[in-house]
């Protein structure tokens, strides 16, 4: 109460990392996320429990990464990696109520990996080599994803933010700069938005399942010119 300091911690490698979002679980412990552009990138230094993870890159582009620390003594309890051989961006982390959480962002060359050597690892392919984005899942006892989904074009598309909604989905929006954007390729929901503008951005706003990750709906706004989507609660 009075801003004692309880505990601090850091992680990183010889390069570059960045913090993207922070949250406080459930069960007391925080997650955060982030990226790096180390070659390694090391979590909780000196800790029984150390975890070192490579970048997908070789150290010359962002991965992103996410962990969590013990909200007690900031005792690392897991880490994770995730991303494609080029630059990837995250955008966003959403502690729901299962205490699982969310992570948004974008992939670059195409494709990218999460759940990197876990039963439900999934490579996510983009629809062009521009920007897609995604949404996924995590467990957050330990970090192990859920499911991970994308949607896209052949432009760039990006989340501006995400929320978790009353009925437990997940909900996000951002901007899309394709002709045509496609959400749930290849599922029974999936749905595209449709550009008012030519190589502008419109806003979209989008549902995704949160046991599943499946596509619930998805919207667009704007018109001929640039449009941008800030938030959504």
């Amino acid at each position: 109460s009075a801003g004692t300091l309880l505990w601090a911690k850091g992680a990183g490698g010889i390069g570059l990392e960045t913090l993207g979002g922070l949250v406080a679980l459930p069960n007391g412990d925080l997650a955060f996320a982030g990226l790096t552009f180390s070659l390694t990138c090391t979590f909780g230094a000196g800790e029984a429990g150390q975890i070192q993870l490579t970048n997908l890159s070789g150290g010359t582009s962002s991965d992103m990464v996410v962990a969590a620390l013990s909200g007690d003594d900031g005792t690392l309890r897991w880490a994770k990696h995730a991303g494609s051989a080029s630059s990837d961006g995250l955008s966003g982390i959403v502690a729901l109520a299962d205490n699982t959480i969310a992570l948004t962002g974008t992939f670059i060359t195409g494709s990218a990996q999460f759940g990197i050597g876990e039963t439900a690892q999934t490579t996510l392919t983009g629809a062009s080599s521009a920007a897609d984005l995604f949404v996924a899942r995590l467990r957050t006892d330990n970090g192990n994803l859920i499911w991970a989904k994308s949607a896209g074009g052949l432009l760039v598309e990006t989340v501006s933010a995400a929320t978790a909604l009353s009925d437990g989905d997940i909900g996000i929006t951002g901007t899309f700069t394709s002709a045509i954007a496609t959400f749930g390729a290849g599922e029974m929901s999936a749905a595209t938005v449709t550009n008012a503008g030519s190589a502008t951005t419109d806003m979209y706003v989008a549902k995704f399942s949160r046991a599943d990750g499946s596509l619930q709906w998805a919207k667009r706004g704007g018109g001929a010119n640039t449009d941008n989507a800030q938030g959504i609660a």
